[in-house]
């Protein structure tokens, strides 16, 4: 009898290798599918158009932040910053640009309400230099190696002085 109780035994799990075995090559087999098997992630930001003297706050910027001093760590630290203060985070990193001594904001144009606002974060004297092609998404930030910090008290929002667009995060 226990030997009819290991036979059945062996054959009922020699059944289940040769399952296991046949499912196993044939998922390894298979053709690898053409579409991502995970969602595409929501776009970090999306062109918003404002007509002049619209108002303008942090939670519709999408800021990126790149570092041109030698300090390791101040993008990260000032992305953060921007992002406590309620603007919508982008791509941080490293950048070349010796011209930088304290920060500087580039946009697609010196009027965007977004930069300006940006801009305001660091203080008077802060520039808003107007470039073809940016390093990241939204308004680039800058940060040279003299950055002392962003004011406590700037402005929580501004006016479009012009008809103007900018990279805002999604509305979900």
């Amino acid at each position: 009898m226990a030997q009819r109780h290991q036979g059945i035994t062996l054959g009922i799990l020699t059944a289940l290798c040769l399952f296991g075995l046949f499912f196993g090559v044939r998922a390894i087999t298979a053709p690898v599918p053409e579409q991502s098997l995970v969602a595409d992630p929501k776009p970090v930001c999306q062109e918003r158009e404002v007509k002049a003297g619209t108002k303008v706050g942090p939670q519709e910027v999408t800021v990126s932040v790149y570092n041109a001093g030698g300090r390791a760590g101040m993008a990260s630290r000032t992305l953060q910053d921007l992002i406590e203060k309620g603007f919508s985070g982008g791509n941080s990193g490293n950048v070349e640009a010796p011209e930088v001594k304290r920060v500087q904001v580039w946009a697609d144009a010196k009027n965007n309400p977004a930069a300006t606002l940006v801009a305001r974060q660091f203080g008077p004297g802060t520039k808003v230099v107007a470039k073809d092609e940016l390093p990241g998404i939204g308004v680039v930030v800058v940060v040279g190696p003299n950055l002392d910090g962003m004011l406590k008290d700037a402005p929580v929002s501004v006016k479009a002085k012009v008809d103007s667009s900018f990279c805002s995060p999604p509305v979900t």
